[in-house]
């Protein structure tokens, strides 16, 4: 038995993945001699942080924290604090010393919806030789990657591109067909991580795969969340090209190819110039990752013919790695210190 302390509002979650991994535990209300688990809010909040700092001066007996979301004010926060083990969706590089395991919860909810829903998945993938490469763009709310991708390529026609131009909720956006594309029945929504009604089910607006557009469209241009240098945060966003059997270039991270490929995907590195991954400068990565895309529109059917093997190659291996990884297989017994 080991004795744990949980903030409040995290119980329910700390408790699934306790049972989970068969760990008997009672909830302790203090952290001195306890095992502390934490999970980094978001939005990121500074009364957590400073209470966070209370309880590990209580001398506990180990501390372990969850990020499910990774961003600038979480990673600063990560690297204050090396010595503690995390469970992180994504990867923060350059610091060797610090403790970190794969979470990937934004890879395991909609692999997990479209398991039970092969159908959908079925009707996307497509096989079929296109005469020349097409791209999407669906680049969602308003960011500074994503401005410089809008304005790179808005005005290349074998791009289908949708922006809502918002940094905040996106009510109007979502309803405007020039800056969102509905998969389903339009819904209102403030902010695209908000529950909808989909094929008979709940789930996030952010997780439903756009099949219609991706039916008429080859490659993927994912806009990811973030585009800051230090660490990489994947989502949902690159689940779905990898659930549609799709090619894809990313706009977000440096590394982030490179984590993908840590994970078990495969990328394009022998087709498309993927330089752009390590590319620390913002702008200068954005402007290739805009030449690659515009390359592609530009190749002639033959070329298109040669490169359409090697993809479909690539994408099926990938799709395979998506479906049979158990993305929240958190072995938390061979972290735990026993008792």
């Amino acid at each position: 038995m080991i004795d744990t302390f949980i903030l409040e509002e995290d119980v329910v979650f700390f408790n699934y993945h306790l049972e989970k991994n068969n760990i008997l535990h009672s909830r302790s209300q203090y952290a001195t001699d306890s095992m502390v688990l934490l999970r980094i809010p978001y939005p990121w909040d500074s009364a957590w942080a400073d209470s966070v700092e209370t309880i590990l001066k209580s001398n506990p007996k180990q501390v372990i924290v969850f990020v499910v979301e990774l961003h600038d004010s979480s990673a600063h926060w990560i690297t204050q604090h090396p010595t503690l083990e995390y469970y992180i969706n994504g990867m923060i590089y350059g610091q060797p010393t610090i403790q970190q395991h794969v979470l990937m919860h934004w890879f395991s909810v909609p692999r997990d919806f479209y398991s039970r829903r092969e159908n959908i998945l079925n009707g996307i993938h497509n096989n079929d030789i296109p005469d020349c490469f097409t791209v999407n763009a669906l680049l969602g709310r308003r960011k500074p990657h994503r401005d410089l991708v809008y304005n790179g390529l808005k005005d290349n026609p074998n791009v289908t591109m949708t922006y809502m131009n918002t940094h905040y909720n996106v009510t109007d956006s979502v309803q405007d067909p020039t800056q969102f594309i509905w998969e389903g029945v339009p819904q209102s929504v403030n902010y695209t991580i908000d529950q909808i009604e989909y094929d008979g089910e709940q789930i996030s607006l952010s997780h439903v795969i756009p099949a219609t557009v991706y039916k008429n469209t080859y490659w993927c241009l994912v806009a990811e969340t973030n585009h800051q240098t230090g660490y990489v945060f994947l989502t949902e966003k690159i689940v779905k090209p990898i659930l549609a059997k799709k090619p894809f270039i990313i706009a977000g991270n440096p590394k982030s190819l490179e984590m993908l490929r840590i994970l078990g995907f495969k990328t394009f590195a022998h087709l498309i110039d993927e330089s752009y991954d390590l590319e620390v400068d913002l702008t200068s990565r954005i402007n290739k990752v805009i030449d690659v895309t515009n390359n592609l529109t530009l190749l002639n059917s033959n070329k298109v013919r040669a490169m359409h093997e090697q993809i479909q190659e690539i994408v099926e291996h990938n799709y395979r790695v998506m479906m049979e990884t158990d993305w929240q297989n958190i072995n938390l017994s061979q972290c735990i210190i026993s008792s």
